[in-house]
């Protein structure tokens, strides 16, 4: 019984949050998963920041996704020793 209704409570739950909020959910709006240059740039965050190992699991992470990634993969292993 509680996994038949727990669905719907959870739908509509959300559908309160959203609705509340004057926001839809973020499949409605558009949102899709992020690409590779999203993990980049969150990486190139982290590493101002001196997150390293933050740093270090966006890169690979971006170069994951793309493979061709030259940037993701000068920070990894660039000049300065890279991320980390």
């Amino acid at each position: 019984m509680f996994k038949a209704v727990c669905p719907g409570l959870i739908a509509a739950a959300a559908a309160l949050f959203f609705s509340a909020c004057g926001s839809t959910s973020p499949a409605a709006e558009g949102w899709k998963k992020p690409d590779a240059e999203a993990y980049y740039n969150q990486g190139v965050a982290y590493y101002k920041d001196k997150d390293y190992d933050g740093a270090i699991t966006e890169f690979t992470e971006a170069i994951r996704i793309d493979p061709n990634d030259a940037d993701a993969k000068n920070f990894l292993t660039g000049p300065e020793g890279g991320a980390g």
